[in-house]
């Protein structure tokens, strides 16, 4: 297994200077490997294919197999991944259990809050399939999301835009619309962080989201 950290550290010893410099005019990156290993979580069948240039990393694929449980396909562009990154990526996501990924997730990105989050609430999610559209312009902060899919019985419907940094969610400011429908309601407030004894037959819930502000 390709321990990830370690390759990170050599890329970054090598590389680093030269790319966060814009010493390079452009390279082209390919990954192929049958594990990574990353924060105590391994992904498999892993591929990565893509461009890297001053301005940033242009997102060929990247498909994962199965990370501790999910399968995961994205493809974008990230502007300054060095340094503030942004850019537009889209993403796939069918998983029968979503714990793995918020742990792979976490030893990538430990200071994340965005992450962090995500890694509270992850087995509540599960099982999920959804796509998600990220987009994030470095220099006004600007953010849009669009989710779309289905999360431990509840069904999303959801479009943000506003303004923010996804390191720190205090920053974040804007508007959302959507639709949430859930089997159960106890499983919702669940999946929104709430700490609920779990009820059999609690309901149905359906909420029809419009909010704008600050979270």
């Amino acid at each position: 297994a390709l321990d990830l950290e370690k390759a990170q550290a050599v890329a970054d010893l090598f590389a680093g200077d030269a790319v966060s410099e814009g010493h390079i005019d452009r390279m082209a990156v390919s990954l192929e490997a049958d594990r990574l290993h990353a924060g105590g979580v391994n992904a498999e069948s892993v591929v990565l294919k893509g461009t890297l240039e001053p301005a940033g990393f242009d997102l060929k694929t990247l498909s994962v197999e199965n990370l501790a449980g999910a399968s995961i396909s994205a493809r974008g562009r990230i502007d300054d991944p060095m340094g503030k990154p942004g850019g537009r990526v889209n993403v796939d996501i069918a998983a029968d259990d979503l714990t793995g990924t918020a742990q792979f997730l976490t030893g990538l990105f430990p200071d994340n809050a965005l992450v962090a989050r995500f890694d509270t609430i992850a087995a509540s999610l599960s099982p999920a399939q959804a796509q998600l559209l990220l987009s994030a312009r470095q220099s006004d902060n600007v953010l849009a999301l669009d989710l779309s899919g289905a999360f431990g019985g509840t069904r999303v419907n959801l479009e943000m835009s506003g303004r923010g940094t996804l390191d720190d969610l205090s920053t974040l400011e804007g508007k959302a619309d959507g639709l949430v429908v859930a089997d159960q309601t106890t499983a919702l407030l669940r999946q929104a962080g709430f700490d609920i004894l779990p009820l059999d037959n609690s309901g149905p819930a359906r909420i029809a989201l419009k909010a704008e502000g600050k979270p």
